[in-house]
């Protein structure tokens, strides 16, 4: 997590001093308020990402390339993370006593999914394989990951060793990331979603659409929400959103809310945390077989130059391998 759980895929949750300067956000009919971990206040989300990436182009991860600020903004937060413990107190920020309480209400939730088949799933962001091993591993029959940190990603077949539904370990950010198209059944995200500006928030939940099985794969997101705006950490580089801003980012990368359940049992001192099962309003056009259109091996497409300021994609290559049974 970050402060509230922090990058690619295993944050904890937030400490007590970030979760006391989230409260002093103003209450506002708009949501978008927010303030940083600093006390800092923002009028609005957009001020945020205005001051994040001014005088650059937030198409969506287009920016990412040497210089950017855009690529300063996820090389803070991968440094971050290489610099946390690869066990499971490391990735909850201290809180790993309740990854129990958190592995079982997820399970509950996901099969009691209308609709759901738990045959391939995704954890995206996925740390040291923590919910892999506690949950995704235990229901469905195959599991893939994706993480950013290259270190993580290796304490994860060895955390997840002797799984026989594990399979793929890919090291690569969400920014980054393709799915293999129509492949999943189940896509989860936890505590890692605010590692992406809004601008890249959108492109990567589209992709997310177009890696679902047809008609019945969904979309689980697990986040941490802010009560009376957002919050910038600014110490692992991520922000803490409302519900209802989730809701209208929802709305606006084309997917339905089918299922939402708030976590029980966490620490008064944590952000409230809650789960999204989503679907696509209406789903995509069926891939095209004849001249494999789409069908890019996961991970692989969309991967930017490897170099000595980008770790995870210099990493990507070799990471993107097949693991049967978990080695």
């Amino acid at each position: 997590m970050s402060s509230q759980r922090r990058s690619a895929g295993r944050k904890a949750h937030p400490s007590a001093s970030v979760h006391a300067n989230q409260k002093k956000a103003r209450t506002s009919a708009t949501v978008s308020k927010g303030t940083d971990s600093e006390g800092k206040e923002y009028n609005d989300v957009n001020e945020l990402w205005k001051q994040q990436f001014e005088d650059e182009n937030e198409n969506g991860g287009e920016e990412t390339k040497p210089g950017s600020k855009k690529l300063a903004w996820y090389q803070k937060g991968a440094e971050y993370w290489m610099s946390q413990d690869a066990s499971v107190d490391g990735v909850l920020g201290g809180f790993g006593h309740v990854s129990p309480i958190d592995l079982a209400q997820s399970r509950s939730f996901l099969t009691k999914l209308p609709g759901v088949k738990l045959g391939r799933a995704i954890d995206c962001g996925a740390g040291i394989g923590r919910i892999c091993k506690g949950m995704l591993a235990h229901v469905c029959k195959e599991v893939d990951l994706v993480e950013q940190n290259p270190l993580y990603v290796e304490k994860a077949k060895e955390y997840c060793a002797g799984l026989l539904s594990m399979r793929n370990y890919w090291a690569l950010g969400l920014q980054d990331f393709v799915f293999e198209r129509e492949a999943y059944d189940v896509i989860w995200i936890q505590w890692v979603i605010g590692h992406l500006p809004d601008a890249d928030f959108l492109p990567f939940m589209r992709r997310c659409v177009l890696g679902l099985k047809r008609g019945s794969g969904v979309i689980v997101l697990k986040e941490n929400n802010a009560k009376d705006g957002f919050v910038m950490d600014l110490e692992d580089q991520s922000v803490t959103r409302t519900d209802a801003q989730y809701r209208q980012l929802f709305e606006q990368a084309g997917l339905q809310l089918i299922a939402t359940e708030k976590q029980k049992n966490f620490p008064a001192v944590l952000f409230p945390v809650r789960m999204y099962a989503l679907r696509p309003r209406v789903w995509p056009e069926e891939k095209d077989e004849s001249n494999g259109s789409g069908d890019n091996a996961a991970g692989t497409a969309n991967v930017p130059a490897a170099s000595d300021a980008n770790p995870a994609a210099a990493h990507a290559a070799e990471a993107a391998t097949t693991t049967p049974n978990s080695t």
